[in-house]
């Protein structure tokens, strides 16, 4: 039995990440997000740069996983570790707008122009919003 608490323990997810399980964990109900992507692999890192924890989320056969990823080293949060398919940084603020729907493509660009938000993969991470318009 504590070998069942130790991996509770490690599998809990803290800060941003828990915030996102909750949001995208109903996804697996969801029969138009099963039908839609039952075939894909997806790897996105959301890193909320204000805050010590950010998510790494994989969508995999109708499944979502979200891992909390401690961001206080750069070098963790590469590709090459990770093996993330799409990648956005920038403050939980403006994480919160970009999930509320108030920033529009126009901003959204004139934001990433300015550095406000970082992304790598904005393929992937259209196909992310593609998933998470599924939630509305």
């Amino acid at each position: 039995m504590s070998e069942v608490l130790e991996q509770d323990k490690k599998r809990r997810l803290k800060g941003f990440g828990a915030v996102l399980e909750k949001q995208l964990k109903p996804l697996e109900t969801n029969e138009r997000f099963i039908e839609k992507y039952k075939n894909i692999t997806l790897k996105i890192l959301l890193n909320p740069t204000d805050q010590d924890n950010g998510a790494l989320i994989e969508f995999k056969d109708g499944k979502v996983n979200i891992e909390s990823i401690i961001n206080q080293n750069e070098k963790n949060l590469k590709k090459k570790v990770l093996k993330w398919d799409g990648m956005m940084a920038t403050t939980t603020p403006l994480f919160l707008k970009i999930g509320s729907g108030d920033i529009n493509d126009k901003e959204f660009k004139k934001l990433v122009l300015a550095r406000k938000i970082k992304v790598k993969g904005t393929k992937e991470l259209r196909i992310y919003s593609d998933i998470t318009n599924l939630l509305k």
